[in-house]
């Protein structure tokens, strides 16, 4: 599915869904993509929609997160298996850990609907709450690959890792922040004593790049009692998780009905 040629037109939320197989086109051609062209075609919209007015993009992604979030953090923890013709195990190794559904995720982690599913005591959203302990561990899993990959010339089929493990870290950090009054609910110990060490090394290595940073940011959230002030007022600024978010729209309770998310879908 490439779009290279043509302004791809602004999609809108059912055409992220149908893109990442969550919901059935309407058109009965509609090509059958596996989790690469998925993640690529994603990279795609993506970048159409932040071509849209800001509160155009807080529409089409609020309307989704209220529609399709749950089922997209279920990919997201279980994501399909890689099928395509001559994939190495490598390559269906990083669509575990980078896919159209965590990068989704990354999209939506400022729209209030996010954070008040995670926050949510509700049974239905349990199973999120292993969301950021699973995206550690596949970090931890994942990164001396990773490390080579980022350490040796990067070829036109490579994956452009620094980059991609900046979307994971933003994501992690943004999950950690929710659960900053009890972190031992997003990264499990166990798992947390073996990401530091890598995002020690990361955060030294990379200090002057993107990289660097995120991986600084992630690592003072998980050790340094200092910078949970800030955290805590990151989240404190994150008030509006149980309004609309939409610009100028302050209704707080039954989100997914809120008229001004359904006026373009």
């Amino acid at each position: 599915m490439a779009f290279a040629g043509f302004q791809l037109p602004a999609p809108f939320s059912d055409d992220f869904a149908v893109l990442l197989g969550i919901k059935q086109s309407a058109n009965p051609n509609y090509p059958v993509l596996d989790e690469i062209e998925k993640f690529t075609s994603m990279c795609e919209f993506i970048d159409r929609l932040n071509q849209e007015s800001e509160e155009q993009q807080i529409i089409v992604l609020s309307r989704f997160a209220a529609f399709y979030l749950p089922a997209t953090i279920d990919r997201a923890l279980n994501p399909p298996p890689l099928v395509m013709a001559g994939a190495s195990p490598d390559m269906i190794a990083d669509c575990v850990l980078l896919n159209g559904y965590i990068l989704m995720l990354s999209a939506l982690q400022d729209i209030p609907y996010f954070t008040h599913y995670f926050r949510s005591s509700s049974p239905a959203t349990a199973q999120g709450k292993r969301l950021p302990g699973l995206i550690a561990e596949r970090l931890v899993t994942f990164s001396p690959r990773w490390n080579e990959g980022m350490h040796r010339e990067r070829t036109r089929n490579d994956p452009d890792y620094k980059n991609e493990l900046v979307t994971i870290l933003q994501l992690l950090a943004s999950l950690c922040t929710i659960y900053v009054r009890d972190d031992s609910i997003a990264i499990p110990s166990e798992t947390k004593e073996r990401l530091l060490p890598v995002l020690e090394a990361w955060k030294r290595e990379y200090r002057n790049e993107d990289l660097g940073r995120f991986a600084q940011r992630l690592y003072a959230i998980l050790t340094n009692p200092a910078f949970r002030p800030v955290v805590k007022m990151v989240r404190k600024g994150m008030k509006n998780w149980d309004m609309c978010g939409l610009p100028t729209c302050e209704v707080k309770e039954n989100l997914k009905a809120c008229s001004k998310l359904l006026t373009r879908r």
